[in-house]
């Protein structure tokens, strides 16, 4: 015999009971006695009771309302689901009719009456009843059984601090509301009516209105949720029920067929002003406010017949028919509920069934599948839009799209429709209470007879039953909305030309994005916009790097094709050397007719000379001869030199760096390249013995560039064995060049040493000295070109410095004509010149000692340097620039000069160390020409610098920094004849190259400017900015002088308004960036003037070394083209006129409109932090769409965008206007500017996120998305489904590709780091194998794909890590004591809390004011009793009582004596103040150490024993 199944945890133990049993079970929990046990054949009965004794007043007022007995107290047993109806003449009569139903009821009710009484009952007087029970209950509407299922909660006080009168109560159950509806993950889904049209999914539930208990309800995290919070209300199925009944008795009785409703021309059925329908009741009650708004949609009334969308897509056929039609199957068993903006409607919908044998489906009149099938203009007439179980009316929803698209987050909208719905409730319940009001006043019989029930809570469900949804019902809305939208959107953005972009990365945004446990998703969010400022492509990325941007660009490639675009011919871009290539290779029209500027040397290349060869060794036997002969030529007279250098290949895309692959080694004519391949074992070099010794032996000496560190490098790539000696015997070339002044410093490059030495240039293709086909073991002949050239080169280097004698310092005795070099005290290169050939007494009255020379300076260095008043003849501090052109002659410190011999090889062209500036020589032969209209302005120090008027980003140069004025300052004469014989190259510049596109690749004007790293203190930078700005920008010269007219005619110069309003002046005249030529002049010589010169105050110069750097890759910059305008792509577009008649202008040069017209504004739009990625890629979508639409409208058209921002309606529209066209008149609205872009191919250009393509997915093992796997995939363990599926469809990943973020991942990091080879080499980590290794483990759950870039990251972050535990660890005994005395908590403190007080605590009660009826004394009689007194003007104080007696609360109780009198300013201490209370409030002295009232330290801190004892306490 089996067991008896165990009774569930928590039921109480019941008994055998008779059936007369009233109490059985445990307890409530409330104390009361168990629930009494109701037969269920006297329920009927009991319900008619309860229904006469509770009227529908008294339940509207909510579950707070008292109740009188225990009866009403507890609902009776549920009832089932279809509960008995009221006839429907009683229930039309009680809900349309009331004054007519109370009419009835008075006859039957009301006993006889004496006096007058009306035929037709008023507000004003309205009939006598007999008892208020009865009237009541005939009025109202009888309750169902679903409306009596009700817990009467006991009464439940206002809190005293909510003094702003919040509906806490309610708060708490929207927020449980919204998480029980957005937790459903088929809340959103589509083709949620596939379902629950057949009548078995728990869709039902929704209405909680049929009374019935909603089924259980499963949440994203398997737990069971339970919906007893419902807010529906439980008096909507009575409702709901009579409006059927009414409805299908309108049908009947009109011979349309139709409802009353729809005779009217309205779909809505329900009272339409809450006042007019309680007006003519004789019973106020606020049920008549809480009445709801029904829409009423039978759509089979309006067609004919509707077809089967289920048998339509399976193309099913009747016999007899073309198509299957679907059956009327009666009203729907709930009704649905949607908001509004300030309401809730209900929706009365039908049923529809399909009578084929193999479909049998049904459907709502409201299910998405009806809807679609329905004709078009019936199908716009149902104005909600759906969810599984919710839903919101079309206003509420174009009002919460145009929220969301305006910055408007989640929560502040939810505020938003809270307060709509909080303020109609509020004016309807005026409204009662204001009839109630009118009602008692006129002391109607309702008022007198009966007590009104109140209003009620807002979300009351026996009552007005207010619902508003939570904010993550209204976010994930929105998303649904834009994902619907988001086809229609992309393909506006990709229908956009593109002749200019400019690109651009933004990190603020990111920082808005939520992370993933302490992770950012991604790092970078770029974007690229056109030539009017609309957005091509927004799409977040794992880094920055060209990788991760070039695939966006590609893939605009075959849009701009399809909709007939040109390809780029134009792109700005803040990073031109880095960029350049990669954008090239993605756009080839960028070469398309570019001349490049040639180059300044026009020196000959270097080349290998014939006698040279070079051999190929890769074998051990072929690199041990070699060496051998080379080493036995080693004598001591003769020691063998060597040039040596080394290639690896290396991998910029993957980020891998390979080990050394050539050696090459140049001696005597040979030039030996040593292939390092064939001696590869277990991943390490083993180099043959004889190699290996002439590296590591000192008596051979080594020479190269940079040949330290590539010998250092080739050690590491060796065996353990092999690498314990260290390599000697290097020389570094640089190192040469820079003690004989042949270099500026001793890092100088390959390039630069050749230049200066040689006189020759060597071309070094970056594609070759940067590649990893150099592991290759067939390298190809330009691999091996480039290799023996270099070291050929170095060679040849080396054997030219070493006739160059060292630099020595000069003396007195130093012969004439010696060419020497002039330092400043620093170190610094100031002049180069000879030393004079005679040598005076005296020089320009100063004294020629033997610490003094004559120099004869030839060229200066830095025109700013002081000459020591000592030396100078005026006994002042003078400039170099003071003594005019070179050459002149100095008295100068023989300690200051040092000769100079490499200008015998080199030449007076080299700069010596320290020396600023690159040479500004300009070709000399030019042919004369005119530029006719390029007005070329002079470097006016006075004009203010564009760059500042640009954008709020650049205030560096505010108005209230000191200036340091250039009036006060000396004048340069070499700057002088710099600038003339600018303006003369200018004057000379051949007009042909005018027409010459040098590059297509432009930078950003406005980043020049940041290069420079300018203290904000110094008095030249304003200045200088308003230099290099005039020496950049060329005025037009017609715009200038239609300008400069306008202006005469009003008595303004061109100048004033240029410093009072630039804006205005720019918008107006076009400016112009000149070509290379002639902007290389104009740049360097405003560098070369200002950069030395020193501040006034500080005596810092302008320029520093990091400024100098910026100099020279600027000047490389301008010399190549990367900043002059193109001749043949226009950068400004008129903009309208102004009403002088003037021009105005945009200009689309550089990249503000990505950085200050988009990633700037686009920040405000993300409404807060932690957004998630799904709601950043549909806001950036939005964000896209209305920016284009609005500036691409002001700036094509120069008017501002009035309209709306839905992209599927406008295409519509024009496909509709196209359509109907024939059927029209002549139409003079213009919308023919818009594009249907519905009659275009839909391109699969990528926005928000770009998906990996499958050479990514193979190069790191990532499975491709698959759908139904995302879906079907649990966990054996969890059984959780995959996470983040949204980011890893995307993607087009099996599993989402993020960032190391989770324990796991970590853990599986650190193990590989322990036991995995790829982390063992001494080099950089092969991080594409560790990501294909890091993925083979990813699940989905706890483990994700990952990107190198993410190996990478996380890799440094690891030995960060790594450090700061090996840093803890060498310190721990130091820190041990130091964080044992931080550990210690010492003695406990109290900290201190405060409590909430109510409002009426705090705010003075105020003085009442005398009452003339209580017997105050009028004003004459006060004016007697002054003159009585004497208080009209005596000194009288004897009568004073009396005036007290009569004026004063002396009927009051006596208060407390420290209260506080709001009405009483004076800071006297008051009359009734005695003197014990005068001594409680003076506080006693206390110690400000130690806090004692005993202390003696209350005289102060120096008498505190305490303190002393402190002070001689050593803290360690």
């Amino acid at each position: 015999m089996s067991n008896p199944p165990k009774r569930g945890p928590g039921r109480p133990k019941g008994s055998k009971n008779p059936p007369g049993t009233k109490n059985v079970g445990r307890p409530r929990k409330n104390g009361e006695p168990p629930r009494p046990r109701t037969n269920q054949k006297d329920s009927s009965s009991e319900s008619a009771r309860s229904s006469v004794n509770t009227s529908r007043s008294s339940s509207s007022g909510g579950s707070k309302a008292p109740v009188a007995t225990a009866e009403t107290a507890d609902p009776p047993p549920t009832s089932s689901p279809n509960p008995p109806l009221a006839p429907a003449e009683h229930v039309c009569d009680t809900v349309t009719a009331p004054a007519r139903e109370a009419g009835k009821s008075q006859s039957a009710h009301m006993p006889s009456q004496t006096g007058p009484t009306s035929s037709q009952p008023s507000v004003a007087d309205p009939p006598p009843a007999g008892t208020s029970e009865s009237v009541c209950t005939t009025i109202q509407r009888e309750p169902l059984d679903s409306e009596q299922e009700r817990t009467a909660a006991p009464l439940r006080r206002p809190s005293p601090f909510n003094i702003y009168g919040s509906d806490l109560e309610a708060a708490d159950v929207l927020e449980d509301e919204e998480a029980l509806d957005v937790e459903r993950p088929d809340e959103f889904a589509c083709g949620w009516d596939e379902e629950d049209d057949d009548g078995t999914n728990a869709t039902k539930e929704s209405t909680s209105s049929g009374g019935a208990a909603p089924p259980p309800v499963t949440g994203s995290d398997g737990r069971t949720c339970s919906s007893s919070s419902s807010t529906m209300p439980t008096w909507l199925a009575g409702e709901y029920q009579r409006l059927r009944e009414r409805l299908t008795a309108e049908m009947k009785k009109n011979v349309t067929g139709l409802p009353q409703c729809y005779q009217a021309n309205s779909f809505y059925d329900g009272v339409e002003n809450q006042y007019l329908a309680a007006r003519s009741t004789f019973q106020l009650s606020a049920s008549l406010f809480h009445q709801p708004r029904f829409f009423v949609w039978l759509p089979h009334l309006l067609v004919d017949k509707i077809p089967c969308p289920a048998c339509r897509a399976a193309g099913r056929q009747p016999v007899k028919s073309s198509c299957v039609y679907l059956q009327k199957r009666g009203f729907a068993d709930y009704s649905r509920r949607v908001v509004d903006i300030d309401q809730n409607v209900y929706i009365a919908g039908y049923r529809y069934a399909c009578g084929h044998k193999d479909c049998g489906k049904t459907f709502l009149s409201w299910s998405p599948a009806i809807l679609d099938i329905l004709p078009h203009p019936l199908r716009d007439q149902f104005v909600f839009r759906l969810t599984r179980r919710s839903g919101l009316t079309s206003r509420l929803v174009s009002l919460l799209q145009e929220a969301f698209n305006a910055g408007v987050g989640p929560g502040q909208f939810t505020t938003m429709i809270e307060a709509a719905h909080y303020r109609r409730y509020d004016l309807l319940q005026c409204q009662f209470l204001e009839m109630v009001l009118h009602r008692s006043r006129s002391g109607t019989l309702s008022s007198i007879w009966t007590m009104t029930a109140p209003f009620g809570a807002f979300g009351d469900r026996n009552g007005y039953a207010g619902f508003v949804p939570g904010a993550r019902y209204f976010a994930k809305f929105y998303d649904m909305l834009i994902e619907e939208s988001a086809p229609a959107m992309r393909q506006l953005i990709s229908s956009l030309p593109a002749d200019i972009i400019k690109q651009d990365h933004s990190f603020k945004a990111i920082k808005r994005l939520g992370k993933i446990e302490g992770i950012p998703t991604f790092n970078a969010l770029f974007t690229t916009v056109n030539e009017y400022g609309e957005i091509c492509s927004m799409n977040f990325t794992p880094s920055k790097g060209q990788e991760d941007w070039a695939p966006v660009l590609e893939a605009m490639l075959p849009s701009l094709k399809s909709f007939g675009h040109a390809p780029p011919k134009l792109v700005f871009t803040d990073n031109i050397r880095a960029d350049k290539d990669r954008l090239l290779s993605v756009f080839p029209s960028l070469s398309t007719d570019v001349t490049p500027v040639p180059t300044l040397n026009d020196a000959a290349s270097l080349t290998l000379p014939s006698n040279w060869s070079s051999v190929l060794l890769t074998s051990t036997h072929q690199v041990n001869h070699r060496f051998n002969i080379i080493m036995n030529h080693h004598t001591d007279e003769n020691p063998v030199v060597v040039a040596l250098s080394v290639q690896w290949p290396l991998d910029i895309m993957k980020a891998i760096a390979g080990r050394v692959s050539l050696i090459q080694v140049a001696y005597q004519g040979m030039v030996y390249l040593v292939q390092t391949k064939a001696f590869m074992q277990n991943g390490f070099l083993s180099l043959p013995h004889s190699l290996l010794t002439f590296l590591q032996s000192n008596v051979y000496h080594k020479v190269g560039v940079n040949i330290t560190a590539n010998l250092e490098r080739l050690r590491k790539d060796l065996s353990p064995s092999s690498c314990s000696t260290p390599f000697s015997g290097q020389l570094e070339i640089g190192q040469m060049a820079y003690e004989c002044h042949a270099a500026s410093q001793a890092t100088a490059g390959l390039s630069t040493l050749c230049q200066n030495i040689l006189r020759c240039q060597i071309e070094r293709d970056p594609t070759i000295c940067v590649n990893p086909a150099w592991a290759n073991t067939d390298l190809p002949p330009k691999f091996v070109a480039h290799a023996a050239l270099e070291v050929y080169a170095m060679w040849s280097l080396y054997t030219t410095l070493i006739t160059v004698k060292l630099p020595e310092r000069v003396t007195s005795s130093a012969s004439a004509g010696t060419p020497v070099v002039m330092h400043a005290p620093d170190g610094r290169a100031i002049a180069q010149g000879v030393i004079a050939l005679d040598r005076p007494a005296t020089f320009n009255g100063v004294n020629v000692t033997k610490s003094r020379v004559i120099m004869i300076v030839q060229e200066v260095y830095v025109p700013g340097y002081l000459i020591s008043p000592t030396l100078s003849s005026s006994h002042t501090p003078t400039p170099l620039s003071a003594f005019g052109q070179p050459p002149f002659s100095i008295l100068c410190q023989a300690s200051h000069l040092e000769t100079n011999p490499a200008s015998a090889i080199i030449g007076n062209h080299l700069q010596p160390p320290g020396a600023v500036g690159p040479d500004l020589q300009e070709a000399s032969e030019m042919h004369p020409c005119g530029l006719d209209h390029v007005h070329f302005d002079p470097l006016s120090l006075d004009s203010p610098p564009f760059v500042l008027r640009h954008e709020s980003d650049f205030d560096v140069f505010s108005a209230a920094d000191i200036e340091q004025p250039i009036l006060d300052s000396m004048v340069d004469p070499m700057a002088l004849a710099m600038i003339n014989q600018m303006v003369i190259d200018v004057l000379q510049y051949d007009p042909h190259s005018q027409s010459l596109t040098r590059s297509r690749f432009k930078g950003d004007i406005w980043h020049l400017f940041h290069q420079f790293n300018i203290p904000l203190s110094h008095g030249l930078r304003r200045p200088f900015a308003r230099a290099l700005s005039t020496a950049i920008f060329l005025t037009d010269s017609d715009d200038k002088r239609a300008v400069e007219e306008v202006l005469s005619r009003k008595g303004i110069s061109y100048e004033s308004k240029l410093k009072s309003h630039p804006q205005w002046i720019l918008s107006r005249v076009r400016r112009y960036v000149p070509q290379p030529e002639i902007l290389f002049s104009r740049v360097a010589a405003v560098m070369k003037t200002y950069g030395p010169l020193k501040d006034a105050t500080s005596g810092e110069p302008l320029f520093n070394n990091k400024c100098w750097d910026a100099v020279k890759n600027l000047l490389e910059h301008l010399r190549n083209g990367y900043y002059s305008d193109p001749p043949d792509v226009p950068l400004f577009y008129e903009h309208g006129t102004d009403r002088n008649g003037l021009k105005l202008y945009r200009c689309c040069r550089g990249t503000n409109d990505v950085e200050g017209g988009v990633h700037q504004n686009l920040i405000r739009y993300f409404e807060s932090f932690n957004v998630s990625p799904r709601r950043a890629i549909n806001i950036i979508l939005a964000y896209c769409v209305r920016h284009n639409m609005q500036v691409g409208t002001l700036n094509r058209t120069a008017h501002r965008y009035i309209g709306h921002f839905d992209v599927s309606l406008k295409n519509r529209v024009a496909s509709l206007r196209e359509s109907a066209a024939h059927a029209l008149s002549q139409d003079s609205t213009d919308y023919s500017a818009w594009i249907n872009l519905d009659n275009y191919v839909q391109t699969n250009e990528p926005f928000g996120l770009l998906p990996f393509d499958e050479q990514t997915r193979k190069r790191v093992s990532l499975l491709p998305f698959d759908n139904p796997f995302s879906k079907q995939h649990p966990n054996s363990t969890t059984r959780t489904r995959t996470r983040h599926q949204f980011l890893s469809g995307l993607q087009g990943t099996r599993f989402a590709v993020l960032p190391v973020h989770t324990r796991e991942e970590r853990t599986l990091f650190q193990s590989l780091t322990y036991s995995s080879p790829l982390f063992a080499s001494t080099q950089q980590p092969d991080f594409i194998a560790i990501a294909s290794v890091f993925n083979g483990h990813a699940n989905g759950i706890d483990i994700f794909y990952k990107l190198p870039e993410h190996i990478k990251a996380h890799y440094k972050t690891w030995l960060d890590h790594i450090n700061e535990k090996t840093s803890v660890s060498l310190s721990i005994n130091l820190t041990k004591r130091v964080r044992d005395l931080l550990a210690a908590q010492g003695a406990s403190v109290t900290i201190p809390t405060a409590h909430p007080r109510a409002l009426a605590d705090t705010v003075s009660t105020p003085t009442q004011a005398p009452n003339p009826a209580a017997g105050e004394p009028p004003a004459w009689q006060f004016n007697v009793q002054t003159q009585d007194t004497g208080l009209d003007g005596s000194e009288s104080e004897s009568h004073q009582h009396t005036l007290q007696y009569h004026f004063t609360d002396h009927h009051l109780e006596p208060g407390p004596t420290n209260a506080v009198t709001t009405t009483s300013t004076s800071r006297k201490r008051p009359a009734n103040d005695t003197a014990d209370e005068r001594n409680i409030k003076k506080c006693k002295r206390t110690c400000t150490y130690c806090s004692s009232a005993e202390c003696k330290g209350r005289g102060g801190q120096k008498f505190c024993p305490k303190k002393g004892l402190d002070d001689q306490v050593i803290y360690i």
